[in-house]
């Protein structure tokens, strides 16, 4: 093993040691998530089923949503750094796999990631959010004060969007005369993925 292995190694257990530590008294030591090795090209993490099961005695599936966002949301924040933030203003179990496609897409975008379950027409936006993600987004009034929220902002914000075609979403975000269209592409025969950038 050369002495750059070696430090990488080191790093990674470093890392993953500290986000262990701040997670103590939260949700993922109640879980039993411990991450043990984290860089920006994996993160590796367990979760015992014992204590997260449904009645049947399998996993739960809401704790497999957990494991996947506790280890989402470190390789969010090991691109960001410490002065960026992401939102994501959704959830869901299929997030998973299309989160990691997406973060892939959009390595060169620097920020934390955080998931937050509420009304996305209510939310406020923390002043120092860099990326919103949305799946399955809606459309009409909702979508119109989510992008005001947004605008409000008044920051460089990338949106990443994953959604079905067609999609009244896609129709009325190209409308807004403060967004530009960065990149497009298909996600699967009936998905496509969307990201904007404010101008």
């Amino acid at each position: 093993m050369s002495a750059d292995q070696s430090n990488a190694e080191s790093e990674a257990e470093q890392i993953a040691a500290m986000f262990n530590e701040i997670g103590a008294g939260h949700l993922t030591e109640r879980m039993g998530v411990v991450v043990t090795s984290a860089t920006k090209e994996e993160i590796v993490g367990t979760m015992p089923v014992a204590g997260n099961t449904q009645v049947y005695g399998l996993l739960h599936g809401g704790a497999s949503v957990v494991l996947a966002e506790t280890l989402g949301s470190l390789m969010g924040a090991l691109y960001a750094g410490p002065e960026k933030q992401v939102v994501g203003v959704d959830i869901d179990p299929d997030l998973v796999e299309r989160g990691k496609y997406n973060i892939g897409r959009a390595r060169g975008l620097k920020c934390r990631a955080h998931i937050v379950c509420c009304d996305a027409a209510l939310f406020d936006l923390p002043p120092d959010t860099s990326i919103v993600y949305f799946r399955n987004p809606f459309s009409g009034k909702v979508l119109a004060a989510v992008l005001e929220n947004v605008r409000k902002l008044q920051r460089d914000v990338h949106i990443i969007c994953n959604l079905p075609i067609p999609s009244a979403f896609e129709n009325e975000i190209r409308q807004s005369r403060w967004l530009a269209i960065q990149d497009e592409f298909l996600l699967s025969g009936d998905r496509k993925g969307l990201i904007f950038a404010t101008i």
